[in-house]
């Protein structure tokens, strides 16, 4: 497999602990076994961590290409990743299973993991096409500013609640509202 593929399914496993260590203690009533959990679940998020941080420096930054969008479509585009072995996989466990009740919940998953994939392909391309709408929380109060579909750097918006004058700036291949 390649280092891409290798590091998307590390952070499947990874995921998976965490959650999984997460929805134990939910369902616990032992203390000293959460905090022995709690312990394990943290360190899984330090390896999804340095999995992303693997990701965050080995991705593409195109100027052109969904501009603007660097992070965001790293991330879209390891979900499609993910949603994708997912399908392959409720695939062939539906295939191998002789369960007609399980036959059945794996043909729901894969067609729920289907209509996932649908969905960010459409999202990553309205992304590359510059046809996805700005919208970025206020740094200063946290309320949505809109800078509608491919707005011009530099481009300036007063947020409505809190009345502070933001420019859009891409830093790093992401775009940024900044007061000015």
């Amino acid at each position: 497999m390649s280092d891409n593929e290798n590091v998307i399914a590390a952070l499947n496993l990874e995921y998976g602990a965490n959650r999984r260590y997460e929805y134990q203690i939910e369902k616990s009533a032992f203390p000293a076994l959460n905090t022995i959990l709690e312990g394990i679940r943290r360190t899984e998020g330090d390896h999804i961590e340095a999995m992303m941080n693997y990701i965050t420096l080995h991705q593409q930054i195109d100027a052109d290409l969904g501009r603007g969008f660097s992070s965001i479509l790293a991330h879209l585009r390891l979900n499609l990743a993910f949603e994708r072995t997912a399908l392959a996989a409720y695939s062939q466990f539906a295939h191998e299973t002789n369960d007609v009740a399980l036959k059945l919940t794996f043909q729901r998953l894969a067609r729920s993991e289907a209509g996932h994939i649908n969905l960010f392909m459409s999202l990553i391309a309205q992304i590359e096409a510059n046809e996805y709408p700005i919208s970025i929380y206020c740094p200063v109060c946290g309320w949505e500013l809109q800078f509608g579909v491919n707005p011009a750097v530099g481009t300036h918006v007063r947020c409505e609640k809190c009345k502070q004058q933001m420019e859009l700036q891409i830093e790093m291949g992401d775009y940024l509202a900044v007061a000015v």
